[in-house]
């Protein structure tokens, strides 16, 4: 499924594909396309991983659907839900929201105003960063380790290869979860587990030196990737890995630090980096008009008829004609998600695997070039 806020259309959210997975619309298991109003409720931000979905509004109230493996919808059990739930979070105050929401394919993340960090789901990779590798947290449960937080980030590697994020209103950055191979290794040791949250900040030691301030920072298997304010991405693996995981070709690395990256995204004059994502071998960025890829194209999400793209390259279409304004990015392990400036084009630019009608078109065709969801 395909869950997203349209600001075209505030009161509601809008989705597409499978209802029984991710959607939370009942009825008959027939596809839903084009994508169509799953949701009335003022929708501030969405997040979606291996067939479930979880909204937030704009009063800071949480809405689950979709499998609930491992318990991450925080219902307090392990049952699936076809229709959308709300929920809350253990021990929260009553003045208490959520303002953000991270997912992966077993555990998700919530960010309240008062900067707490809650998590539910599978205990096992820790990813819930409750300090224990045993059994299933089933409601959302404050990480007591974090405070001050002011965001958080998170990977949505299918092989669980993945870590979450936060960085703090001080400008620390923590993570936890199961580490393979993404360099910051200084910080984050050998391989492993990471069950509670490990502070990371000395990392990017090289990275804020010019005086940017890291804005989010995603670990997945075989590396790592940062945004910062001054505009500059910058990226990072294990000693002896090959570098075509952060897409700079086949020779293997040889140190674990952070690069800066920004070079390898040839930007015309007036163009700036405004978002990124990462997953599963593979990235995407998106400058104010353009994207650029690299990785493995799983199911065509990148239009490279399903091959391995070793370095960057723009991913060129005729819909980039350079007035469209892109505004963010979603990657998964099949597909390519944009936002465009919603409030005038009322758009989403979609590619990738389409079996389900998950990407909005009429028909199940996998999208193989860049092209408008509908709705």
């Amino acid at each position: 499924a395909t869950v997203f806020s349209n600001a075209a259309d505030k009161d509601y959210s809008t989705g597409a594909g499978y209802p029984a997975y991710g959607l939370g619309v009942p009825g008959p298991a027939v596809a839903v396309s084009p994508a169509k109003r799953v949701y009335k409720s003022n929708i501030l931000t969405v997040s979606g991983s291996y067939q479930s979905s979880i909204m937030i509004n704009t009063d800071g109230k949480i809405f689950v659907t979709g499998v609930n493996s491992n318990g991450k919808l925080g219902t307090g059990n392990l049952s699936n839900l076809d229709t959308w739930q709300e929920v809350t979070l253990t021990g929260a105050t009553a003045d208490e929201k959520a303002i953000q929401v991270q997912m992966s394919p077993y555990a998700s993340i919530i960010l309240t105003n008062k900067g707490y960090v809650y998590s539910a789901g599978g205990n096992v990779f820790g990813q819930t960063g409750l300090g224990t590798v045993n059994g299933n947290t089933t409601s959302f449960t404050k990480i007591p380790s974090l405070s001050n937080v002011k965001s958080i980030w998170g990977g949505d590697d299918v092989d669980a290869n993945d870590m979450f994020t936060a960085i703090t209103n001080d400008n620390k950055i923590y993570a936890w979860g199961n580490y393979s191979n993404a360099g910051l290794s200084s910080s984050l040791g050998t391989n492993g587990v990471k069950s509670t949250p490990i502070e990371i900040t000395s990392s990017f030691a090289a990275a804020t030196a010019s005086g940017g301030v890291v804005k989010k920072v995603m670990i997945g298997n075989n590396g790592s990737f940062a945004l910062l304010s001054n505009g500059t991405i910058w990226a990072a693996q294990a000693v002896g890995i090959s570098k075509s995981y952060i897409g700079l070709g086949n020779t293997t690395s040889t140190s674990s630090d952070l690069q800066d990256i920004t070079s390898y995204i040839t930007m015309a004059a007036g163009e700036k980096i405004v978002d990124f994502d990462f997953s599963d071998n593979g990235g995407a960025i998106i400058t104010n008009h353009y994207v650029w890829r690299f990785g493995m194209d799983t199911s065509y999400r990148f239009s490279n008829a399903g091959g391995q793209i070793m370095t960057w390259a723009k991913l060129n279409s005729e819909i980039y004609d350079g007035d469209i304004i892109l505004t963010s990015l979603d990657l998964d392990y099949s597909g390519l998600l944009i936002g465009t400036d919603l409030e005038n084009s009322n758009r989403i630019i979609v590619c990738g695997y389409n079996a389900y009608r998950q990407l909005g078109t009429t028909n199940n065709d996998n999208i193989l070039t860049p092209t408008y969801g509908r709705y």
